[in-house]
């Protein structure tokens, strides 16, 4: 199972307030990933098998990795 595949069923993620241009995906308990986001992130959540990033500039990033790079910008 890939990492992305258990923090999916794990389930949480997070702004952490420490640090700048990155949000928190937990693979457990005690094992947190943080992804780069080279941009202030406002909020993350999961939206079935993936991460949706709201972006402080308005952007909004579909994740389907936990590469920096691993995602899309969704237009609405």
């Amino acid at each position: 199972m890939s990492q992305f595949q258990e923090a999916r069923m794990y389930g949480v993620v997070d702004v952490p307030r420490y640090c700048q241009w990155c949000f928190r995906v937990f693979i457990n308990q005690y094992n947190p990933i943080l992804i780069q986001t080279s941009g202030q992130p406002m909020d993350v959540y999961w939206s079935g098998a993936s991460l949706i990033v709201e972006m402080q500039n308005g952007q909004l990033r579909r994740y389907f990795g936990l590469g920096s790079e691993d995602f899309e910008i969704v237009y609405i």
